[in-house]
């Protein structure tokens, strides 16, 4: 096992017994039970560890865990909702039946809206300073809102019914956002002024709209709507390799290429030369 793949475990586990201690608290009934299921399904924990990894690169002193665990619960409900009959109404996430499956259609929209709030619980019972509570909230609620998540899945279901909506305006909300607060949860952990905040969270955009470019032209051929339905395969590699190229201009003007921020960028970007 590879020096990374080490890292994800290890952050996975000490992870995964922080939710599990979180989920406790919450007592008892279906939709606690919904909740449990779909934050232990199996997912990769890929922006709580990218959370991880800046922390150490920027030596936050600042616990993670709290931010972190809120950002993979917030990500766990948009695919909840992402999921429902109403949405794309897929019966699997991550090999096993999705939650409306699994439970039904209502336990699932309203797991997916309790998660939200659970989020947020988990930032105010932190112990970080108040100016930073407040910000990581406004963080979340606009990675949620209509112009993060909500919003961007909103723009899908118009694009899908035939409205022309530009795919990258779809990116940056539906993906970017999340990745965005990642990076700026890192600065305001850190302590960064608003300057840099914002710079922060313009790489953490960017690397989600990449991801999301990867996405796309993963799924060519599937019947759900796709960017590659405006752009040409063509077109869309020459996009992703510019952002690819001005992010990492943003990365390296705040020395973040080490180990394991690095290897990590490489997983999202499938990127061997980072």
């Amino acid at each position: 096992m590879n020096s990374i793949q080490n890292y994800f475990k290890e952050s996975k586990k000490i992870l995964d017994s922080f939710l599990k201690a979180k989920v406790k608290t919450l007592g008892k009934g279906e939709i606690v039970k919904a909740i449990e299921y779909s934050i232990f399904s199996g997912g990769k924990r890929l922006r709580p560890i990218l959370l991880f990894s800046l922390g150490e690169i920027l030596e936050v002193e600042e616990d993670l865990l709290p931010f972190a665990a809120s950002v993979e619960i917030l990500h766990t409900a948009s695919l909840i909702h992402d999921d429902l009959p109403i949405m794309d109404d897929d019966d699997f996430r991550r090999g096993k039946p999705s939650v409306h499956k699994k439970f039904n259609s209502a336990v699932a929209l309203l797991s997916g809206d309790a998660m939200v709030s659970f989020a947020s619980d988990i930032i105010l019972e932190s112990k970080y300073p108040i100016k930073k509570k407040t910000l990581l909230i406004s963080l979340l609620n606009k990675a949620w809102g209509v112009n993060g998540i909500a919003g961007g899945q909103a723009l899908e279901i118009e694009a899908e019914n035939g409205k022309p909506i530009e795919p990258f305006e779809i990116f940056k909300r539906k993906t970017g956002a999340l990745f965005g607060s990642v990076f700026e949860g890192a600065g305001v952990l850190k302590g960064m002024e608003e300057t840099q905040l914002k710079e922060f969270y313009s790489i953490g955009e960017n690397i989600g709209i990449v991801y999301q470019i990867n996405d796309d032209l993963d799924d060519i051929g599937e019947k759900s709507y796709n960017s590659v339905n405006i752009y040409s395969e063509e077109e869309l590699l020459k996009k992703r390799k510019n952002f690819v190229e001005k992010t990492l201009k943003m990365i390296h003007n705040y020395r973040l290429l080490k180990f394991p921020f690095r290897e990590i960028l490489k997983i999202i970007w499938r990127e061997k030369n980072v």
